[in-house]
């Protein structure tokens, strides 16, 4: 038997499982069982220069990938202690693995960071009480933070060398009933590391990532209409000498509302977006400079700059939107009038 040092996970059954079976697992050829009757191939290919073990043991034998964890980064040293910690605890039901290192589009990069699903009997114990973080490492930075989904909440944390470890904490009870309303997470790529609750055959069953719904014409006149109501309150806000203020609804309120019109265009040109603002420079159909240009810096002609540049991409995209859903135009040139005479051009 052959074993990296590298996979802190691997248990002596699955040694003795792949042992028995003479067998290596279906993602690669370590850990894996390697007789003397394979070395004729092994010299072969050491002589042809051909520095791979894939192939040289054709018997493969099914298990759980995530006992095959190859840490060579801190980071995979964080997933391993909170896949440890998991297993460990008799009121840890259930983790998975979510985000950029359980998904293959926009997979992992070294600014990753470590999102779990953890269903555990009592939320507010982990919630309520940071002391188990350090099961998982020095915590230098810990807090509780609401999630997508109302009532539940995650524990974030970042460890001693940077790590961050986002762990969201689910009633065991309520498993089940919740996977179907969490594709917006689970359906770009999930992996189960503990499962006490037989999670794995509903999770076999999540589609995709639901697609963005397009809007009705109520549904679009809200959003525009808010928009350039905030668009008069700001230039207000500016002229006034209310920098702070005014910036904060220009970079979060009407950022918001910018946000969700770019989804719904990007819904109607059939691209596929992702949750929040995430790649939105990917899907938005903007360039960089359209998007720039509705930041501004802190003073009024920075800002009121960017204000006009967000009224001018939030109006173009209400008339893309009314052409391509079938909506009569609007028009909105007595909404800008009155930004125009607070906050000119």
């Amino acid at each position: 038997m052959f074993l990296p040092v590298d996979c802190p996970l691997v248990t002596p059954e699955l040694l003795r499982s792949l042992g028995e079976a003479g067998a290596v697992p279906r993602t690669g050829p370590l850990p894996g069982a390697y007789a003397q009757a394979h070395l004729p191939e092994l010299e072969r290919r050491l002589a042809a220069g051909e520095l791979s073990l894939r192939g040289v043991n054709e018997r493969v034998l099914h298990v759980d990938p995530a006992l095959l964890l190859d840490v060579d980064v801190p980071r995979d040293l964080a997933l391993a202690a909170v896949t440890a910690w998991a297993r460990e605890r008799e009121d840890v039901r259930g983790l998975v693995l979510v985000g950029s290192l359980a998904r293959t589009d926009a997979p992992a990069d070294e600014w990753s960071d470590v999102d779990v699903i953890a269903f555990v009997d009592d939320p507010a114990l982990y919630l309520d009480d940071a002391g188990w973080l350090e099961e998982l490492g020095r915590p230098v930075l810990t807090f509780v933070e609401d999630t997508i989904r109302p009532g539940l909440y995650e524990r974030r944390v970042v460890l001693e060398g940077g790590v961050d470890v986002d762990v969201v904490l689910v009633p065991a009870a309520e498993a089940i009933g919740l996977l179907p309303d969490a594709t917006v997470v689970l359906g770009r790529g999930h992996l189960l590391l503990h499962d006490e609750l037989g999670l794995a055959p509903h999770l076999a069953t999540l589609g995709g990532p639901p697609s963005e719904p397009l809007p009705g014409e109520a549904a679009l006149e809200q959003v525009c209409a808010d928009l350039w109501y905030h668009g008069v309150w700001t230039a207000k806000k500016l002229r006034r000498g209310e920098l702070w203020t005014a910036l904060e609804c220009l970079d979060a309120h009407m950022r918001g509302l910018l946000l969700t019109l770019l989804r719904w265009r990007a819904a109607a040109a059939g691209r596929p977006t992702w949750h929040g603002a995430r790649f939105v420079e990917e899907w938005a159909g903007e360039p960089a400079e359209a998007l720039a240009a509705t930041f501004g810096g802190y003073d009024e002609a920075a800002a009121g700059r960017a204000l006009w540049a967000m009224l001018d991409l939030a109006g173009r995209l209400e008339r893309e939107l009314r052409v391509r859903l079938g909506l009569d135009p609007r028009d909105r040139a007595e909404a800008a009038r009155l930004v125009e005479q607070v906050q000119p051009r």
